[in-house]
């Protein structure tokens, strides 16, 4: 009787393995969980009273109306980080998860300006790390160097000596103006008769 229940429980495992169960049919198969687009979305205030964010949708960026729905007041949270960054001159952006909606809200100057429902925050992209530091450059091992010699007692200095006066300077006396030169007599004649 053993080995008849065994075939027996083995059989309905088989057959209930190949077989769908009720639960199967009734649930509908798992999906992967679809990603929701980031958009980017900046705090640009205009210097008129339109809204100061923008959406950026393909390579404009659009001025739109958020409203929250993240449950967290993320958009008041937004506000002041735009303000804050904007006092320091700078333009702030997030990466959020939202939806623009089909409807408008006109500003005081009558610009259509439609709303963004602000979901969450998108996950940080996560840094690449950086490279790892090249390994410093191997240098040859430290040789024992010869013990210096103590230091000797240099000789004393020859105190400096003072250079002798300068002697004035010199002045060549005026050139004398050219004379003629006496006439030379010219030597006697010679008599004749006398050596």
């Amino acid at each position: 009787m053993g080995g008849a229940l065994g075939s027996l429980l083995l059989g309905t495992v088989l057959l209930g393995s190949l077989l769908p169960t009720a639960t199967a049919q009734l649930l509908p198969p798992l999906e992967p969980p679809r990603e929701e687009p980031c958009l980017p979305l900046r705090y640009n205030p205009p210097a008129c009273e339109c809204t100061p964010f923008e959406v950026r949708q393909g390579d404009l960026w659009s001025r739109v109306v958020l409203l929250d729905d993240s449950g967290a007041d993320l958009v008041r949270t937004l506000v002041a980080e735009g303000k804050r960054d904007a006092g320091l001159g700078k333009v702030t952006t997030w990466a959020i998860v939202g939806a623009v909606t089909s409807r408008v809200e006109r500003c005081p100057l009558g610009h259509p300006h439609p709303r963004l429902e602000v979901r969450r925050l998108c996950a940080p992209v996560p840094e690449e790390p950086l490279p790892a530091p090249a390994p410093p450059p191997t240098a040859a091992p430290p040789t024992a160097a010869p013990p210096a010699a103590p230091p000797t007692a240099a000789p004393p200095a020859a105190p400096p000596t003072a250079a002798p006066p300068a002697a004035p300077p010199t002045t060549a006396p005026p050139a004398a103006p050219p004379t003629a030169a006496p006439p030379t007599a010219a030597p006697p004649a010679a008599v004749p008769g006398e050596p």
